[in-house]
């Protein structure tokens, strides 16, 4: 199996360096016969997903790309189970309401004993302080039990919280080794940060790390060899399973194009607000269908960027929705929307959604940034705009909607690229051998103090 264009698609260069072994898996050069030291037949490794602010078994962005690394490392044999360690739901609009179930196969369990947010301020308090005790608990359990465990750490690097350091300071009394998933631009980067996150580092207690972008591999590799440690990052772009997200065989009556929200980024529901002004002066009939924010928020937002009663008839609120349809959504767009801005945050980002909307077959429009620069190519697998300018994003929406056989010809360029590059199946061997190699790493550890004794 070898990445090459597919279809006439340009991939970019300086993607993941990988190797194809004969045997016919991905490989990161973590040494097979130390690994089988670490990682008896008999006892196979348990993989523990520990994660905040998601949702499952319905969620968005941060729920996708948890349940497919729950797939890839199930597809390669890893025993995996999830624990959510906060609620991820808040009344009236609840899509969880279970305390535990199994999803894709695997096991999930809030450990906040809800999903639902407490009513009352000690109540969230209580939640909070039992969702990292009994995470902790589930830990020791399986530790005791001598299970080659690694904790793959799903939690926010934005801010540094008591959370965080409370659950990887605790595995790592356990000596279990925790890699920490890295999607957004960790608080060492940021500007204004507090007097102990200038002397803590995200990476500090972890034995590895997962990136989603080439900038946060680099700042990963360099934070650990700045601390003398061999822990290395392990870059894994976006990720969907082509086999779920299928490009939809019915024609697009009806001229509409999607924006899949996300909470915390209130710039870019702005931007693409005034991105359709410009849209609806050549196609006064297109409608934006927004997704993610519930719809009395995006009524409010409006109101207050003046739009009129005619604009903001042509903008769609559907809220948060189940997974069965938000795919519905993706078969009905004429275009996808995924705004980016010229600077670090988005330049760390890798959204997601843009897998999504590849393997749905839509045509892409996004911005001239980061991943977007290494992945895809105007006109060939996306629709491209220079950052920051709401005109000519605009224009690309214009210009997908107006010539239907490009973006016909796009969107399935972009599908090609989805199942080659992002489709989990892809990533599974070198995210299996991401987490055994921090057990290859300690054993390796343990050798060299007893050899120095």
């Amino acid at each position: 199996m070898r990445i090459q264009a597919i279809g006439g698609t340009r991939c970019a260069e300086d993607l993941p360096t990988q190797t194809w072994s004969p045997g016919g898996a991905w490989s990161s050069g973590v040494d097979p016969a130390l690994l089988q030291s670490v990682r008896p037949a008999d006892a196979p490794l348990e993989v523990v997903v520990v994660v905040e602010a998601v949702g499952l078994p319905h969620g968005m962005a941060a729920t996708s790309r948890v349940r497919l690394y729950c797939k890839a490392l199930a597809s390669v044999g890893v025993s995996v189970r999830v624990l959510l360690t906060t609620v991820s739901e808040t009344p009236p609009r609840v899509l969880n309401s279970e305390p535990r179930g199994v999803v894709d196969r695997t096991p999930f369990e809030y450990t906040t004993g809800s999903p639902v947010r407490a009513e009352s301020f000690l109540g969230r308090r209580l939640v909070e302080s039992r969702g990292v005790l009994v995470a902790v608990a589930r830990l020791a359990a399986l530790r005791r039990n001598g299970h080659p465990v690694a904790v793959l750490a799903y939690v926010g690097t934005s801010r540094c919280s008591l959370r965080y350091v409370a659950l990887t300071a605790a595995a790592r009394v356990m000596r279990i080794p925790v890699v920490l998933e890295l999607c957004e631009v960790p608080w060492t980067l940021i500007g204004d940060r507090r007097p102990w996150e200038r002397a803590f580092s995200p990476l500090a207690l972890t034995s590895g790390a997962i990136t989603i972008s080439g900038f946060l591999t680099s700042w990963a590799n360099t934070e650990y060899a700045s601390r003398q440690r061999d822990a290395t990052a392990t870059e894994i772009p976006i990720l969907v399973d082509v086999d779920e997200v299928r490009p939809s065989p019915q024609p697009h009556a009806q001229q509409a194009v999607l924006y899949a929200a996300s909470a915390g980024y209130d710039d870019s529901l702005a931007f693409v607000l005034e991105a359709m002004r410009h849209v609806w002066k050549s196609e006064p009939r297109c409608r934006l269908v927004v997704t993610g924010i519930a719809p009395e928020e995006l009524d409010r937002f409006l109101s207050e960027r003046a739009f009129t009663s005619g604009e903001t008839a042509m903008v769609i609120g559907v809220g948060r929705v189940s997974r069965e349809a938000l795919l519905r959504l993706y078969a009905d767009a004429s275009a996808c929307l995924a705004p980016l801005f010229d600077d670090q945050r988005s330049r760390a980002r890798f959204p997601t959604k843009i897998a999504e909307y590849a393997a749905a077959g839509r045509p892409i429009v996004t911005s001239s940034v980061g991943e977007v620069r290494r992945y895809l190519v105007d006109r060939t697998t996306a629709f491209i705009a220079e950052p920051d300018d709401p005109v000519a994003f605009g224009g690309k929406i214009a210009e997908a909607l107006s010539d239907s056989e490009l973006a016909g010809a796009v969107g399935t360029r972009a599908r090609g690229l989805a199942e080659e590059r992002f489709d989990y199946r892809v990533h599974a061997a070198r995210l299996h051998e991401a987490l055994a190699g921090t057990l290859t790493s300690h054993v390796r550890r343990v050798r060299q103090r007893q050899g120095s004794r």
